[in-house]
């Protein structure tokens, strides 16, 4: 789901909707109708009387927030499910409702999705977004012209309408302050009394290891689990082969490197590395790990040569 989010192809949205069609313009057409035909029989069937917006959005609010809406970007925390107008669940941010729906995938981090909504290359999902407020649910139903057109994209047929259920958890108008105020809540609630070194990083030794701590130049072998500041598990080495990176060739995240550094081989420790020195502003480029998300990482310096 996350690696090709139907949320996340900004750089190839311009060659769906500008290349070279592999329709002919007969085939469009009778594509076309029959997204119509679709489109009628859905809003009949579900006794939807309320007439779509002037861009063609249907605009559906299920629960009305009673928070900020989201602006020009802001970055906001979301649940969504995607489906096509025939029913079919495309995309969940659901772990279970993938599993029932064959769609689960192992490798991604399910739950609440942050993101820029400024981000968001699909022009209904950024109209609906803009009527929503934090804490309402709202379905919207976007014809092709709004979504991925004649082209489609992975699942998506040419011509899709697409029904888009979401939850708007929170709007974040600073991701910067939203974040540092999430580390603080952390730090209180988990009864952390060490203070954080100059970068940001929190070094919590939970067990000291003996020899000479890793340098630039040294290899280090860990085995370690990460974690969201929220608590959803993203990564772990546990029960499989331990990582191994050379120390000072930015093959880890800068505070991850200053966490080993600390640490002794046969030594645990708890880092907690915010996204400044971590994955950023942007997160990972594959969308696992979201824009300025704090990690917590249990870490076990195994080897360190």
């Amino acid at each position: 789901m996350r690696g090709k989010s139907l949320l996340r192809v900004a750089l190839v949205l311009p060659l769906l909707m500008f290349g070279v069609l592999s329709c002919s313009h007969d085939d469009d057409e009778k594509l076309r109708e029959r997204e119509q035909r679709l489109l009628e029989q859905y809003l009949n069937d579900n006794n939807i009387t309320q007439e779509p917006r002037e861009s063609g959005l249907y605009y559906l609010e299920r629960e009305e927030g009673d928070g900020p809406a989201p602006q020009e970007g802001n970055y906001i925390i979301m649940e969504y499910r995607v489906r096509l107008i025939t029913g079919r669940v495309i995309e969940t941010t659901d772990e279970e409702e993938a599993k029932e729906n064959d769609l689960y995938n192992p490798d991604m981090v399910y739950g609440s999705y942050k993101f820029n909504i400024s981000n968001t290359p699909l022009e209904g999902v950024r109209e609906g977004l803009s009527l929503m407020k934090e804490g309402g649910e709202a379905r919207l139903i976007i014809p092709s012209e709004l979504a991925y057109g004649a082209q489609g994209t992975g699942n998506v047929p040419p011509f899709s309408t697409l029904i888009f259920d979401i939850k708007l958890k929170e709007v974040i108008d600073d991701p910067e302050r939203h974040e540092r105020r999430l580390i603080s809540e952390y730090v209180e609630e988990n009864n952390i009394t060490e203070d954080p070194d100059d970068s940001g990083l929190y070094y919590i030794e939970k067990e000291e290891g003996l020899g000479d701590s890793p340098k630039r130049g040294f290899t280090a072998i860990v085995h370690y689990t990460g974690w969201f500041i929220d608590g959803r598990q993203y990564n772990t080495t546990k029960g499989g082969q331990p990582f191994e990176f050379n120390v000072g060739d930015q093959e880890v995240t800068p505070g991850f490197e200053e966490g080993i550094k600390q640490m002794k081989p046969g030594g645990k420790a708890k880092f907690i590395v915010p996204s400044w020195i971590g994955y950023g502003s942007d997160g990972t480029p594959d969308g696992r790990i979201p824009p300025y998300m704090t990690l917590i990482y249990e870490v076990e310096l195994i080897e360190a040569y």
